[in-house]
């Protein structure tokens, strides 16, 4: 909740390692923006949260462009599962676009498990995919 409070003043880009295709920055391209001597470790955190947003949101323009038309959008994985507020900011990024989001915290590990041993009809059958502005479910 004390993301809820983050206006963006901190704008960051997480490329501190690098870029996964289909950029091309080189290691050491990233950066933090906005700093003052009121920045908090929140401030910082949803920066580079929102900018990890942005990055994907451009990768994905890229992916587009290529079929000429806008995608579906499955988010997925423990840390989107634990914070509304992280799937919130991928909503608003990604708009248009329809964006939904796995609530299995644990989907790519069982996904590439399920995978490697060949039992691909398991794969598709994980449920659980739902809007981005519903609650999660911790049942």
């Amino acid at each position: 909740a004390a993301l809820d409070r983050v206006a963006g003043s901190v704008r960051a880009n997480p490329r501190f390692g690098g870029d996964r295709p289909p950029g091309v920055a080189p290691a050491g391209s990233g950066e933090l923006r906005g700093l003052s001597f009121g920045t908090t470790a929140v401030d910082i955190l949803a920066g580079l949260m929102s900018g990890l947003c942005r990055l994907v949101a451009d990768d994905l323009t890229l992916l587009e462009a290529g079929i000429g038309e806008p995608m579906e959008v499955v988010l997925g994985g423990g840390a989107l599962t634990a914070s509304p507020w992280w799937r919130g900011a991928f909503l608003d990024v990604l708009a248009p676009r329809r964006v939904c989001w796995q609530r299995n915290p644990e989907i790519g590990a069982t996904g590439a498990a399920l995978v490697a041993l060949g039992r691909l009809a398991e794969a598709e059958e994980i449920a659980g995919i739902g809007r981005t502005d519903e609650a999660a479910s911790h049942a």
